[in-house]
């Protein structure tokens, strides 16, 4: 009786007690919920012990603003500490940041090296940034084939841009055989993921017959979803729509709200934006149709 006690004795004690989060549980909790002071006062101290994740997620803030202020330099330096401990996702982003050259110098060398690092850890948005690397020629020889090729393997994984830019490759014939059909068929894949550009091609296509039966409501629909993501090209088009009467009845009402809202004039006090909806003219929209056009072609530089 007595050994029988003891072994139920020892079994009892490898019985689950209550489960408790830890401070990374918590801080990545409170990052979801948007309370982001939180999170970095959970997550700092333990980043500064080397935890990798914590530092990756600190780098996010500072590279995304999230809680502080938008400082590449710090973001860089919290994904570097996050990289060399091999943590894939750094690795991508710190890639990202010698590409572009923000908080760094633009360097692409390193930024190949970053990316390869977190693609050989099978990281899909790294695959598909090599992709872009070969795509633009960035420190590389242009190659659209080699552009194909790393797009591939970041689709195999269900990368939403991958996907897209490889739409983009069938829809031009870069690298591949031109194919209008294959490419609606990569734009809905990544659009009903959610990705902003996937969806704003794939209504291009639908504006256009391209691939897919001209459907001026399914280009509305996605425009619609891409504009509400804040995609200025998307909302631009709406208003393109409205102004033309494509699929909608004209409405220079609705495309003076497009045009403003495609390029955050909507408040605006310069007298191009600032029209009476009541009694806007065919001359007047055309001159804000200009305006928007300038703005977003010059990625937001020129615009009055």
């Amino acid at each position: 009786m007595r050994k029988h006690f003891t072994i139920g004795f020892f079994l009892a004690l490898l019985l689950p007690g209550p489960a408790f989060a830890t401070p990374y549980e918590d801080g990545i909790k409170a990052y979801d919920n948007g309370n982001y002071t939180s999170a970095m006062k959970l997550l700092q101290p333990l980043a500064k012990l080397g935890d990798a994740a914590s530092a990756y997620k600190i780098g996010v803030m500072y590279d995304k603003g999230k809680g502080v202020m938008q400082d590449f330099k710090k973001a860089k330096k919290w994904y570097l500490l996050a990289a060399d401990q091999g943590f894939a996702k750094a690795q991508n982003n710190l890639g990202y940041l010698y590409q572009h050259g923000e908080g760094v110098q633009q360097d692409y060398t390193k930024a190949m090296k970053w990316y390869k690092l977190a693609a050989a850890q099978n990281d899909a948005a790294a695959q598909s940034n090599i992709g872009l690397m070969y795509y633009w020629g960035n420190g590389v020889s242009q190659d659209f084939k080699k552009a194909v090729k790393w797009y591939q393997f970041g689709i195999k994984q269900g990368n939403a841009r991958a996907q897209t830019n490889l739409g983009i490759c069938y829809q031009n014939g870069q690298g591949v055989q031109k194919d209008y059909s294959k490419a609606v068929e990569l734009y809905r894949l990544s659009a009903k993921q959610g990705f902003a550009i996937g969806q704003f091609n794939l209504a291009v296509m639908y504006n256009e017959g391209w691939g897919v039966e001209q459907n001026y409501d399914s280009a509305l629909k996605w425009y619609q979803l891409a504009a509400e993501q804040g995609n200025a090209k998307a909302g631009f088009n709406i208003a393109l729509m409205y102004e033309n009467g494509n699929g909608v009845p004209k409405d220079y009402i609705q495309a003076l709200k497009w045009f403003r809202s495609s390029v955050n004039k909507t408040n605006s006090k310069a007298p191009v934006w600032n029209i009476d909806p009541a009694n806007i003219t065919s001359e007047q929209i055309s001159s804000v149709h200009s305006a928007a056009y300038k703005c977003i072609v010059s990625k937001f530089t020129d615009c009055p």
